[in-house]
């Protein structure tokens, strides 16, 4: 099975470092999970869609999508939408930050 944006697919841009998405999914997933559970299922599914060291929009949203599915049991079905939610708000917060370093001289 292929995953969208995952070992293979087009990348769309530069895309943002991984550390960084890591750094942002892992501080809205520890108080959920703890931080070593948090960054042990971030690092499990960044192996799943076939990160490197930049991630492209589609491999950001896959893994969005995966973290939000396994979240499921351990909080319940409504405050994982919300979770997911604020999990993709923390990597928009990251991208926002890496462009505006980006725009500095």
């Amino acid at each position: 099975m292929t995953v969208p944006g995952g070992a293979g697919a087009a990348r769309e841009g530069p895309g943002l470092s991984t550390s960084a998405v890591t750094g942002s999914l892992v501080s809205v997933l520890a108080p959920f999970l703890g931080e070593n559970m948090a960054r042990a299922g971030v690092q499990a599914q960044l192996q799943k869609v076939g990160a490197g060291e930049s991630l492209s929009a589609s491999e950001v949203e896959a893994l969005v999508e995966k973290l939000g599915r396994g979240l499921v049991v351990f909080v319940g079905r409504a405050k994982s939408a919300a979770v997911v939610e604020a999990m993709r708000s923390a990597v928009r917060g990251a991208e926002t930050a890496k462009s505006r370093g980006a725009e500095r001289p």
